[in-house]
């Protein structure tokens, strides 16, 4: 929730989750962005409300789950995908 919230707190978004994909630490599993101490009521009741969709609606917990469409269908993909072949068909839709 610390990492969450101050990726989501942070006045650059993209940039601060960009910074702790690309500084994560093998050995401790974890992004590099520091954490936040606190944070306001409304973004951790968010942060919550979105981990409670993705384990309802997508009956997944973990990480990462990439919802993304191909020919107008919704797909999930749970876990990392097994090959370049499958990335570039997420990235791309094709």
């Amino acid at each position: 929730m610390a990492k969450d919230a101050a990726i989501l707190m942070a006045p650059n978004s993209a940039q601060a989750f960009e910074y702790n994909e690309t500084h994560f630490h093998q050995s401790a599993e974890e992004g590099g962005i520091q954490g936040e101490a606190t944070a306001p009521t409304g973004l951790i009741h968010a942060v919550l409300a979105n981990n409670e969709m993705m384990e309802t609606v997508l009956k997944n917990r973990g990480t990462p789950t990439i919802v993304y469409k191909i020919d107008g269908k919704i797909k999930v993909q749970r876990g990392l995908p097994s090959s370049q072949s499958a990335i570039y068909t997420i990235l791309t839709g094709k």
